[in-house]
Order: structure tokens, then C-alpha cells, then sequence
């Protein structure tokens, strides 16, 4: 799913039903609940894709442990 997902900032998490969500990703719900059980998971996989994409390991720093 690279798709651009984008909710108005009125929307709390608790608010934003799988409905929306998959309405807003033009995605039918058995594509959704496919992929996700659920939207935690689709917000932890959307964290773990950040994470992967915006954190570069420096590797001249010196880590506990590195000889």
C-alpha cells in the first residue's frame, strides 16, 4: 500500500472509522482487512515504513559493543 492517506487534523485516531479510511485509499474493505486485521495495525505498519525511511544508522559512531 503506497498510497497517500489524508485525513483532516479535526479527526481524532478514535474518530477515523476503517470506512474512511479505506474510502479515502479508494480500496475496497476485503482489500483492506486483506492486508490489516485491523487500522492499529495499519498504523503500525504506516510507523514501521516511516521509521525505515526516515532513520539512517550513522556508521561511524562508535556502538557499545563495536571493536
Amino acid at each position: 500500500m503506497g498510497q497517500q492517506f489524508h485525513v483532516p487534523v479535526c479527526f481524532r485516531y478514535e474518530n477515523v472509522s476503517i470506512n474512511i479510511i479505506y474510502s479515502q485509499l479508494s480500496v475496497t474493505r476485503g482489500s483492506f482487512y486483506h492486508h490489516f486485521s485491523n487500522k492499529n495495525d495499519l498504523l503500525l505498519y504506516w510507523f514501521s515504513s516511516q521509521i525505515k525511511q526516515n532513520i539512517v544508522m550513522d556508521e561511524s559512531l562508535d556502538l557499545p559493543g563495536k571493536l
